[in-house]
């Protein structure tokens, strides 16, 4: 592939790409951002993040695999009570 074609590949994604973006706003620089989650309740907040934890799980083209909890790989630590170790 030549550098010609291959730079107007390359132009042609990044157009798709730019089609498939959201509106935009302008904003001065300096602007304090706009708390985007203040109304939002922390369980409102967690869906949210689920919801967007799923897309970009779809737009990578993966799936996510949903084990129930019990199934969940883990490790489990004992911490002691006493340290014999300490100093002094």
């Amino acid at each position: 592939m030549s550098d010609q074609s291959e730079q107007e590949a390359r132009a042609r994604r990044a157009a798709r790409r730019r089609a498939t973006w959201g509106p935009g706003e302008w904003v001065p620089l300096g602007t304090p951002k706009p708390p985007l989650h203040d109304d939002a309740t922390p369980e409102e907040r967690l869906g949210r993040l689920w919801q967007l934890t799923c897309q970009v799980w779809a737009f990578a083209g993966k799936e996510i695999q949903r084990l129930p909890r019990h199934e969940w790989p883990i490790e489990v630590f004992e911490i002691e009570q006493t340290r014999t170790d300490a100093p002094g």
